[in-house]
């Protein structure tokens, strides 16, 4: 057997190469393709079979190096870089660091402590599809909130009346209206046939209404906007609106993408039998739940990674219990969403968050609780392969709340 511990850095690896019963050996190869093949070579030398060598590396386990070992049939763990720095004051109390001792501390890690780690699995091309579109897709719904919050001042500052004309600034005609009407003085000049054109280009529902409506607006006393910079606020807001456009366009491709995604993994029609979760949401619990059921014993890692399971603390007569901080903030993310989407579906769920309202717990923590009862729900459902099933669920709930027999 051979363990290696890598290193890693952006412009190289340093690696340590430990055979069983033997010194360790290092080396640094660059992080590029020659370099992936001299580490390969020097790992082939000592062990030929793939299946006896274990790699060790700090961190989640992502990037293209990693997946080139996995794609070799190495055993590739992921270890936490705390758990490194911990076992790093091992071999160096007095805190000295380099690049090679952390390569040896991997390597260690395995020798030591191989049974607690869980290597990482060669998923399949969907998930791993699912895995970067959904990041994407996360990425673009803050992204237009930023945006739009941006939108929001830049009109605040110079144009506050833009934000009377319609209620979602999100909207392709409002985006169209901005750009026909960009400065206080373009409004106040709106002719009425110019206005019910742009709506009916839209699609815009009651025409004639909001017309009136907006004419209306037109003709009131504005707050005077300075001369000097409104044709530069203007500039920005317009910079700002088509910027809004290209993410909004690009949010609706990804959706398509996901929804296709979604149908084409075995799990997507699986979350989607709970009322409540639709496209996106599958996606993230599919990416949160991941393929590998014998690697998920129970539903503690989950909550647990997706931060909904708190940390205990005790040392002695003294308990705490803390908010957990080390988690997958994505997957943290995906399961406050879903348990706002359970509340507004489900009354077991409606229940357990007033409860917990109604203890004085704030509207975070009472969404987390929550999530936690949901991921065993759901886990359940991907143990077994099983979609929700509403009876079977409030069956299993009223056992459980039945008093014991002493």
């Amino acid at each position: 057997m051979l363990r290696v511990g890598i290193d890693q850095g952006s412009q190289h690896h340093d690696v340590c190469l430990a055979p069983e019963g033997q010194a360790p050996s290092y080396l640094r190869v660059p992080n590029d393709a020659d370099g992936l093949q001299e580490l390969l070579a020097a790992i082939r030398r000592l062990e030929p079979n793939p299946a006896q060598v274990h790699v060790a590396i700090e961190g989640s386990g992502q990037g293209l190096f990693v997946a080139a070992l996995l794609t070799a049939g190495f055993q590739v763990y992921p270890v936490n870089p705390k758990a490194v720095d911990r076992y790093r004051d091992r071999f160096s109390p007095a805190g000295s660091k380099d690049d090679r001792r952390d390569a040896l501390v991997l390597a260690e890690i395995l020798r030591t402590d191989r049974h607690r780690l869980q290597p990482l699995r060669l998923e399949s091309e969907t998930l791993r599809q699912l895995r970067v579109v959904y990041s994407h897709h996360q990425t673009l719904v803050e992204e237009r909130t930023r945006l739009l919050n941006q939108l929001t001042a830049c009109l605040r500052a110079y144009y506050p009346r833009a934000l009377e004309l319609f209620a979602d600034l999100g909207r392709p005609v409002a985006w169209a209206f901005l750009r026909a009407f960009p400065t206080p003085a373009h409004f106040a000049r709106a002719r009425r046939s110019r206005i019910e054109k742009l709506l009916r280009q839209h699609r815009y529902p009651g025409v004639a209404a909001k017309t009136a409506e907006l004419l209306e607006l037109a003709r009131k006393p504005q707050l005077p906007a300075d001369p000097a910079t409104v044709a530069l606020w203007a500039r920005r807001m317009l910079f700002l609106v088509d910027q809004l456009e290209a993410v909004c366009r690009e949010l609706e491709a990804c959706h398509q993408q996901l929804e296709t995604l979604v149908q084409a993994h075995p799990d997507g029609d699986l979350f989607r039998s709970m009322k409540g979760i639709g496209t996106v949401l599958a996606a993230g619990l599919i990416t949160v739940f991941g393929e590998d059921r014998q690697a998920v014993p129970s539903v503690r890692p989950v909550q647990c990674r997706s931060g909904t399971a708190p940390v205990t603390v005790r040392s002695g007569k003294t308990v705490r219990v803390r908010f957990r901080r080390a988690c997958n903030k994505q997957a943290r993310n995906t399961v406050q969403q879903l348990a706002q989407q359970l509340i507004r579906h489900h009354d077991w769920a409606r229940e357990i968050y007033q409860a917990h309202r109604d203890r004085g717990r704030h509207h975070h923590e009472a969404l987390r609780i929550v999530a936690h009862h949901a991921l065993r729900v759901l886990f359940a459902m991907w143990r077994d392969r099983r979609p929700y099933n509403a009876a079977v669920f409030e069956t299993a709930r009223r056992q459980r709340q039945q008093p014991k027999a002493a």
